[in-house]
């Protein structure tokens, strides 16, 4: 099965943002070019294997099914959606930062995914008793 990727507008801002930053603020275009090629490289490898990488270790958002994978000094966070068959890049963030509030506070990225609980037959069990 292979899954095609979509990025939020803030994931691709955050790229966009690290690399100006590495660029700029810290004036090495070296260091920027290289993280930019490894954060599009590893993203580009998610549709061979989309579950490799762990649900994030945060209650609340691992209910979102959100994963995560480093690259560098960086974390991207996605979700992945079986019934349309796509991953979604949701953020890509400082490693170090307080990803867990950023991820909440902006929820409208990551809707209620709709195969959170496929082939989860304890659902239509619950169903059932209303």
């Amino acid at each position: 099965m292979s899954y095609k990727i979509n990025f939020t507008a803030p994931a691709r801002q955050d790229i966009k943002n690290a690399v100006q930053y590495i660029a700029f603020t810290i004036n090495n275009i070296t260091a920027a070019i290289s993280l930019n090629t490894l954060a599009y490289a590893k993203i580009n490898t998610l549709p061979d294997f989309p579950e490799k990488y762990p649900l994030v270790n945060d209650i609340s958002l691992a209910h979102y099914q959100i994963r995560y994978t480093p690259v560098d000094n960086y974390l991207i966070f996605y979700r992945i959606n079986k019934t349309k068959e796509e991953i979604q890049i949701l953020r890509f963030l400082y490693a170090k930062s307080n990803w867990q509030n950023i991820l909440k506070a902006n929820k409208t990225i990551f809707k209620y995914p709709e195969n959170l609980f496929e082939n989860k037959h304890y659902i239509n069990e619950e169903k059932e008793k209303y």
